[in-house]
């Protein structure tokens, strides 16, 4: 047999050899001259042991040899349909592992990738909330600004108010206009007050 039959072409052919071959099973028998002959389809009747015929004839060297190679091949009949058999199965076995197994690398490489754009999709959401972040601090920052120089401006707004009156209430004598004053203070201490509580 060429070495180029790959391990199918082998197998079909021996296939295709226990199928041509006269049906077993076969047994063996040997003759008063110690000569060996292979036996098909031995099977007891009502009228003895008969058969359909010999198969094969050994000659060996030795009755040992003989009686060896005689159950060899009467035993092939039936065990290269099994071993046939045998392959088949644990090829069916093997090509249904090795679909399991792309399969599970299929779905593994796909988790791989999902994993990946999890990741990145953190990392974006991460980048997006420390943007937030340092804006709501500059946001508060510039309000924080904001209302300092607008309390600083209503502050000074109302000493200029109370100066004012004052100087007002000098050049006219009028007693209701330190009531005035006093009502410009209560809202200068309103404002200060306020402010102080927020920066709190």
């Amino acid at each position: 047999m060429s070495d180029r039959n790959t391990e199918a072409e082998r197998l079909d052919q021996t296939r295709a050899r226990a199928e041509a071959a006269t049906p077993g099973p076969w047994g063996t028998y040997r003759d008063l001259n110690g000569a060996y002959t292979i036996q098909a389809r031995v099977r007891t009747t009502a009228h003895g042991m008969v058969t359909d015929g010999a198969v094969a004839e050994i000659l060996a060297d030795s009755d040992d040899q003989g009686y060896s190679d005689a159950q060899f091949i009467a035993e092939a009949r039936e065990d290269v349909p099994f071993l046939l058999a045998e392959v088949e199965r644990l090829r069916a076995e093997r090509d249904a592992l090795q679909t399991s197994f792309d399969t599970a690398i299929r779905g593994f490489n796909a988790s791989a990738i999902q994993i990946a754009e999890l990741r990145d999709r953190v990392a974006e959401l991460t980048a997006e909330r420390d943007r937030a972040r340092a804006a709501a601090v500059a946001l508060e920052q510039e309000l924080a600004s904001t209302e300092r120089e607008t309390r600083d401006r209503i502050v000074a707004d109302l000493e200029a108010a109370i100066d004012g009156t004052r100087q007002h209430a000098a050049d006219l004598g009028e007693p209701a206009m330190e009531a005035r004053i006093l009502g410009y203070r209560a809202a200068q201490r309103i404002v200060q007050g306020d402010a102080e509580a927020v920066a709190r």
